[in-house]
């Protein structure tokens, strides 16, 4: 033992860290996949630097662990090693010294104790864009145990490597072993049945149908946070002012109203969620009743059936109206109310039978450019909705008839898999046939990954750990595994075509036949894919700026021709999906009209984002029309 060691760990004055140079390491070709999700190469100065800053302890000892544990390493002769398997050496050569005290402090529990302190203390990262608080605190300590085994215990390192390099980006890595993604719901079920929380009744009280129309709205609101327990992502209604109509005849507007603000006021202050937070919820409103509910049977108050929803057209409408006035007039102190996001579905005969609530539409887009636009398409399914501000849904593919008639039309998102479309374009170095081969390779990876998250679900359905989507429905579960979207996403689109034509994607136009001939490889790759399989792959443009964010960092990293943006803070940036890029010159039809092209192979869903000014109302709604008359399927507009 050496007893020099032990006798420097009384040292308490606090050591500034070392940026001297190091000898080369014994370790050149060994790479670390670390917590931050990248690939790097092992680097001992780190060690070093991390002992010091958490431990205290003198720069001599650390240079001395750092060199045995170095040491060590080499004789494992490993091509990958980990961040905590290196602390765990970190540690076992503190004990050998006999450093208890200084082993206590850098154990890792989950995370490095120092950095549960600064958590605790200082509270989370500001882009996570969650309040400090015990439960934000909890959540994220939980988040970071959850990625960890999901990268060391369910995803196959070669493909936990493929994220890190930037590869692609495997979303909610956090929730990866433990639930799906996005879930819609169809609120007759619930209507019908009235409401268990838990799945069961056995862990807390059930209510039966609602009788009154108070209750119901109430049920919704439980419905969509009970489910949030057991997703990751959001969760929402389709046409929820037309299956609520039923319960506001004979009441007059006022009356309708306040309904509207017991449902907009709970959802956006159920402060209960994930980590502390609101649901991220989202209801899809009707103009009128669609055709696809007009003959279909009305759910009335007490869960009984009377006569379809058609019945029931003006009340829909005027319930549409008093969520609308809520929405304009904000919260008492004049906010916006970021919960529930509403998407408010044009179809074919909107335009042709105007009401006020066209007129409030367009005050609401113009206050807040709040409502995202479901454009109908011919191309969409009957019951078509979007979840999480950006994925397609067809709910009837994913229901039977049964399902139609009886309440229980419901599915959603199991898991996404992003592919970096620059990093094909770097890597294809601008061949077309080099870049479909990675297309379709890496298409083949993130389906490896989908059928991973498939499978853990698989499993914790069978191990009741999601409950509320556990519950029967005509000998099913409620969440049936087999039909649930597996989404292969896409981001950089206009750096892939920038890279190989020199031009940005609205720059020219040979870019966006390349573009379009890009898109439409890759919808027919997954189609085959699920032709084959029987599931739904599905293509979505992924409209994260974090996960845009994330691969153009790592590609500047690697690729010395990395072309990216540059985001308002001033680092790195994709663009996300197939947008055109944030500063081109374009009015938001000519903008609406490029990226329209794509949004037809994207079965998975795509969303445009607009620029708006303020102006007259009647332009506004006069670009709607124009908007509406592309193959766009989902925009919302922003404030220029």
């Amino acid at each position: 033992m050496d007893t020099t060691l032990i006798t420097r760990t009384a040292l308490s004055e606090p050591q500034t860290t070392s940026s001297q140079p190091q000898p080369e390491s014994k370790l050149v070709n060994v790479k670390v996949r670390t917590s931050q999700g990248v690939l790097e190469k092992f680097d001992k100065q780190k060690i070093i630097d991390s002992l010091i800053r958490e431990t205290n302890i003198s720069k001599k000892i650390a240079e001395q662990v750092s060199d045995e544990v170095e040491d060590e390493m080499a004789n494992f002769k490993l091509k990958y090693v980990t961040a905590p398997l290196i602390r765990e050496i970190v540690n076992v050569k503190l004990l050998e010294h006999g450093l208890e005290s200084v082993r206590i402090k850098y154990t890792r529990l989950g995370m490095p104790v120092y950095d549960i302190k600064q958590l605790i203390t200082q509270g989370p990262d500001e882009e996570l864009n969650i309040q400090h608080n015990p439960e934000s605190i909890h959540k994220i300590m939980a988040d970071i145990v959850g990625k960890e085994f999901a990268i060391v215990e369910v995803i196959p390192p070669i493909r936990v490597d493929d994220h890190m390099r930037g590869i692609y980006h495997i979303h909610d890595l956090n929730y990866f072993a433990t639930r799906p993604f996005s879930f819609s719901h169809d609120l007759r079920f619930f209507l019908m049945n009235g409401l268990k929380v838990d799945g069961s009744g056995k862990f807390t009280s059930t209510t039966g149908p609602a009788k009154n129309p108070e209750v119901a709205m109430l049920h919704a609101t439980k419905v969509l946070a009970a489910a949030q327990i057991n997703c990751g992502g959001g969760q929402g209604f389709f046409s929820f002012n037309t299956l609520l109509a039923p319960y506001a005849r004979g009441l007059n507007y006022h009356r309708m109203k306040q309904l509207a603000q017991i449902f907009i006021y709970e959802m956006s202050q159920m402060y209960v969620a994930r980590g502390g937070q609101t649901v991220f919820s989202s209801i899809d409103l009707d103009l009128s009743v669609p055709k696809r509910l007009k003959h279909t049977a009305a759910v009335v108050p007490g869960g009984r059936i009377n006569g379809t929803y058609g019945d029931y057209e003006l009340e829909a409408k005027i319930l549409l109206s008093g969520l609308l006035d809520v929405f304009i007039e904000g919260d008492y102190s004049k906010n916006q109310f970021t919960f529930p996001k509403i998407n408010v579905s044009i179809e074919q005969d909107s335009f042709k039978n105007l009401d006020g609530n066209w007129e409030k539409i367009l005050r609401l887009t113009a206050k807040y450019a709040f409502p995202y636009f479901i454009v109908k398409q011919n191309y969409f399914s009957e019951f078509s909705t979007f979840q999480n501000c950006s994925y397609l849904v067809p709910l009837d593919k994913l229901s039977t008839q049964f399902d139609i008639a009886n309440g229980t039309i419901r599915g959603g998102v199991s898991q996404i898999v992003t592919l970096n479309l620059p990093n094909i374009a770097y890597m294809g170095r601008g061949k077309e046939e080099r870049i479909n081969e990675l297309l379709q390779s890496r298409i083949d990876s993130a389906r490896d990954v989908l059928l991973l998250k498939k499978n853990a679900l698989a499993k914790n359905l069978e191990n009741g750990a999601l409950p509320f989507l556990e519950q029967p429905i005509d000998g099913t579960k409620y969440l049936d595994i087999d039909k649930q979207f597996l989404i292969v996403g896409i981001t950089g689109m206009n750096e892939f075509v920038k890279f190989i034509t020199e031009k940005a994607l609205h720059e020219d136009s040979d870019g966006q036949r390349l573009a379009l001939k890009t898109v439409k490889f890759m919808s027919n790759y997954l189609s085959e894919l699920k032709e084959s399989s029987g599931l739904n792959f599905a293509l979505s443009a992924v409209p994260s700026k974090v996960v845009a964010n994330r691969l153009a960092e790592i590609d500047l990293q690697n690729f010395k021709g990395a072309i990216t943006q540059i985001n308002g803070a001033g680092k790195p940036t994709y663009t996300p999906g197939f947008s055109v890029q944030k500063s081109a010159p374009l009015l938001p039809l000519q903008r609406a009209k490029i990226e329209s092209q794509f949004h037809e192979y994207a079965d998975g869903g795509a969303l445009s984002v607009l620029p708006y000014r303020n102006g007259d109302l009647q332009d506004l709604f006069e670009l709607i029309q124009e908007i509406a008359k592309t193959k766009i399927q989902y925009f919302k507009f922003e404030k220029a």
